[in-house]
């Protein structure tokens, strides 16, 4: 068989789809570090009578794990009277709930 008899030549042609299969990162809000801390500390007192003792929640920088990781964690918990336990737990899921919220824009 010769190039004559086969014809002329197919051509395919592959695109590459522009939807994304993944979701792109979810803007967070910008916050001052001072009024996270006192959001976290708020709601954290208003979700178990035995957590309203909680005195302060100290928040530092970090750098971000991945591209859309939260840029500050928890250094430190100040319980005051509060049950450390209930508090630990309201904490570790109010935290997580605000990390994908929340960007601090202040480090003063």
């Amino acid at each position: 068989m010769n190039l004559a008899e086969m014809g002329p030549p197919e051509i395919t042609r592959c695109n590459m789809s522009e939807n994304k299969t993944e979701q792109s990162p979810k803007k967070r809000t910008w916050i001052a570090r001072a009024a996270l801390e006192s959001a976290l500390a708020e709601t954290v007192r208003g979700s178990d009578s035995r957590c309203e003792g909680l005195i302060e929640i100290i928040v530092e920088r970090v750098v971000p794990r991945s591209p859309d990781g939260a840029n500050w964690a928890v250094k430190g918990v100040k319980y005051g009277k509060a049950e450390r336990e209930p508090c630990s737990a309201a904490i570790s899921k109010f935290v997580e709930e605000s990390q994908s919220e929340f960007e601090v824009s202040d480090w003063t």
